[in-house]
């Protein structure tokens, strides 16, 4: 190699050795190790620096500032001694204060070292303790802690890593002291927090979705029976409540279907008792479509307006009473598996749980029965009266797509249900959630995307009706 080359690569050289110099004498504190896992020391008359009898390296000693105050000297204390992560600063305190009150804390654990063997070890005397919370929401972790005399479901690695046999990796976790009673004896044990990523609930973001996309459909028709509902159509002044409640109802639980925004309590709560009043609101007239519907076709119509005021009244003041009376179940002192769970975590029922029978799906199976008795009693009665082909035609068809539209929805949510009660099979439940989810789209084709009824809207809208009939509404 000629001189002029050696020449040439002497600025590379000096560059390169000057930032690995760099790298010892002047690196930035907190990339030789994150400040929790470093500890004072201070430096002996000799130079060398000393923590609980063990020799430091000088070049695992920094000096910072922390927090403004005086200048102090660290170590990496995890480059030379074992560290363990615990949950929070107080632990030796809570494990001193066991001891003091012979309290026995069980702390030994099987270690496996770095060399592939086991061994004993305590993890409050021979680890150094390193505060690191887990930053993981509430509903994100557990425990790793096998029941008394069961296998340990979790290998602890000398370097401070953990395995979670089941997950089959790595986990971020801290340690903490748990309390389990067995046989009425007390028990307290050192066991590792760990986080678990949040599940993503596929079936949840579906349903959501078709929720979510039912909504303007509920709204345009609205629009239409709104349109429609002249003095006689008792019909149609009854959907639009109806299909009011079912989109604020579909719009909460679908917005908390997909959501990942915490909500403070309050509003949480809030949101979960409307819309179970919006829920309980369309189950209430549902009846009352199905009640108008048997009525219309079994007696003499009274007047309409007077009609509509008394399923008005009904309409609100049943869903009112009944919401009255969770609020009150949920505020009570019953047992916990009778409550119906609204409350600061779930923003809605506890469709999880067997108390949702008594809240939600108890009052549904009543009212599809009540529906199911009143389109039987009319179809009957069509067989035993003598009226016009057309009529009977038209008559039928309401009945028949009345009870699709109405009833099929909660059959879909009832059955739903005790699927997942049951049988722990996403697919088989998923497929009445869709349809019940879609039903946004089901009632704007059935009610609206007629061309009977869109010709009667076209001739109201000219001035050559008044109104519409009740049949050409529903039937066509």
């Amino acid at each position: 190699m000629t001189t002029t080359a050696v020449t040439g690569l002497l600025p590379i050289i000096l560059i390169f050795l000057l930032g690995r110099t760099k790298g010892i004498i002047g690196e930035d504190p907190q990339t030789l190790c994150p400040f929790n896992q470093s500890v004072v020391v201070t430096a002996n008359e000799n130079g060398t620096y000393i923590f609980e009898d063990s020799e430091i390296p000088s070049n695992l000693v920094f000096t910072t500032s922390w927090q403004n105050a005086t200048t102090e000297m660290r170590v990496c204390i995890c480059k030379i001694k074992r560290c363990l992560p615990v949950c929070s600063s107080d632990i030796a305190e809570t494990y001193n204060l066991l001891k003091d009150k012979d309290i026995d804390a069980v702390c030994t654990k099987n270690i496996t070292l770095n060399n592939g063997t086991t061994a004993e070890m305590n993890l409050m005397t021979d680890f150094h303790r390193v505060v690191k919370p887990l930053e993981c929401p509430d509903e994100n972790w557990s425990y790793l802690n096998p029941d008394i005399g069961e296998e340990i479901n979790y290998t602890l690695y000398e370097n401070g890593d953990l395995l979670d046999k089941f997950q089959n990796k790595h986990m971020e976790f801290c340690f903490d002291i748990e309390f389990q009673e067995w046989n009425g004896i007390p028990y307290f044990f050192m066991d590792p927090k760990v986080c678990y990523p949040p599940e993503f609930y596929w079936d949840e973001v579906i349903t959501g979705c078709g929720m979510l996309v039912s909504v303007p459909f509920f709204l345009l028709s609205i629009v239409f029976y709104s349109c429609a509902s002249m003095r006689v159509s008792v019909h149609a002044k009854c959907m639009v409540p109806y299909l009011g409640s079912l989109a604020v109802s579909y719009s909460l639980s679908g917005f908390l279907k997909l959501s990942s925004v915490e909500l403070p309590e309050l509003e949480c709560v809030t949101m979960g008792y409307v819309n179970y009043f919006c829920v309980t609101s369309y189950l209430i007239w549902n009846c009352i479509i199905s009640y108008d519907v048997w009525y219309k076709c079994t007696r003499v119509v009274m007047k309409a307006s007077s009609r509509f005021l008394r399923y008005s009244i009904l309409g609100s003041v049943v869903p009112l009473a009944m919401t009255a009376l969770t609020y009150a179940a949920q505020n009570s002192e019953i047992q916990e598996s009778l409550l119906p769970g609204i409350n600061a975590e779930r923003c809605s029922i506890d469709t999880g749980s067997w108390s949702a029978l008594i809240y939600l799906y108890g009052p549904c199976i009543a009212a599809l029965t009540f529906s199911i008795v009143l389109y039987v009693h009319v179809l009957y009665y069509m067989r035993e009266c003598e009226r016009s082909t057309q009529v009977s035609r038209d008559t039928l068809m309401l009945s028949v797509r009345l009870f699709i539209l109405m009833c099929s929805s909660w059959l879909c949510d009832v059955i739903s249900y005790f699927l997942k009660m049951f049988w722990q099979n996403i697919l088989l439940y998923m497929i009445p959630d869709i349809l019940n989810a879609m039903q946004g789209i089901v009632i704007f084709y059935l009610c609206v995307c007629q061309r009977r009824k869109l010709r009667a809207m076209d001739r109201r809208r000219r001035g050559q009706v008044t109104s519409i009939e009740f049949t050409t509404l529903v039937s066509s």
